[in-house]
């Protein structure tokens, strides 16, 4: 005896919307969790430092001195005289950080801390390697 089963093969295909509703989920959530570095476009070569510490965040005033002594504040080149000028209308309470390059005299790195406290900033940052 011979029993014929006539299946009826449904169209079966895989649903792929859900699937990219998860993808973008997970990656609006990586994007929202993530924390991004800003890394500076003047290369400066750090001098190394033993006792260097660990500094929490970058804030207030940055200022790069590259290898051949040019300023740059905010990654935009200016003049010393311009930087004085910038240092007067700045609120006293910003964190200065000094970036100069391992070449540069240090003539320049410690014109540029005259500068800040002589305008009466007391915390000043000058960035090392360890």
């Amino acid at each position: 005896m011979r029993f014929s089963y006539k299946f009826r093969h449904a169209d079966l295909r895989l649903d792929m919307t859900p699937l990219i509703d998860v993808v973008f989920l997970l990656l609006i959530f990586f994007m929202v969790t993530s924390t991004f570095v800003h890394i500076s476009g003047i290369r400066v070569r750090l001098p190394d430092a033993e006792s260097a510490k660990l500094i929490d965040k970058e804030t207030g005033l940055k200022i790069d001195i590259d290898a051949r002594g040019r300023y740059f504040i905010d990654e935009n080149n200016t003049s010393f005289e311009r930087l004085v000028e910038i240092f007067v209308k700045q609120k006293k309470d910003t964190v200065i950080t000094i970036s100069a390059d391992k070449q540069v005299a240090f003539e320049s790195v410690m014109q540029v801390w005259d500068a800040a406290r002589k305008n009466g900033f007391k915390e000043i940052v000058v960035l090392t390697t360890k």
